[in-house]
């Protein structure tokens, strides 16, 4: 019979343990397959925030909702708002994530209430778009916000003041 000090299982030593795995992680690392996979799973990742909608090219078409019709062609863009027309120099080609920023060309309006120049920003997804304009005045930025539809035909609520 024993009495005293109960003995505890002795641990292997912190060499011989990182010894027996150490190799093996290499291997496992520096293996093709596992180059493969892991660089497959970062092409899955990566492409994850593509929208199943979003356009592949530039968007042409014509665009309505309330108090804006945009026209979007291969070159450039007209959107039409109530109180005057403001053209972009380039067309809307968005992102995989369907987003996209225009900049105007630094005209628009009507001959007696000119726009200042604007950032036109949106997503598009399927047959919508939703965008906001931002109108960059010399003091302060003023933004508008629409949504559309393709090949819907604008209606025109606001009335501009004369």
């Amino acid at each position: 019979m024993q009495t005293g000090v109960a003995r505890l299982p002795q641990l292997p030593s912190r060499s011989s343990h990182a010894s027996g795995l150490e190799p093996t992680l290499i291997r496992i690392l520096s293996s093709r397959r596992t180059i493969t996979v892991l660089a497959l799973s970062a092409l899955v990742v990566a492409c994850a925030d593509a929208h199943p909608l979003a356009p592949s090219g530039p968007v042409v078409g014509r665009w309505g909702g309330v108090d804006a019709d945009l026209v979007s062609l291969a070159q450039s863009v007209r959107l039409r708002l109530p109180c005057g027309t403001i053209d972009f120099a380039s067309p809307i080609a968005p992102a995989a994530t369907g987003v996209f920023t225009v900049q105007s060309l630094g005209r628009g309006g009507t001959d007696t209430r000119p726009l200042a120049p604007a950032i036109l920003q949106g997503r598009v997804t399927g047959a919508a778009m939703q965008i906001t304009v931002t109108y960059l005045l010399p003091a302060t930025q003023r933004t508008a916000t629409y949504e559309l539809s393709r090949d819907r035909a604008p209606v025109f609520e606001t009335v501009c003041p004369p």
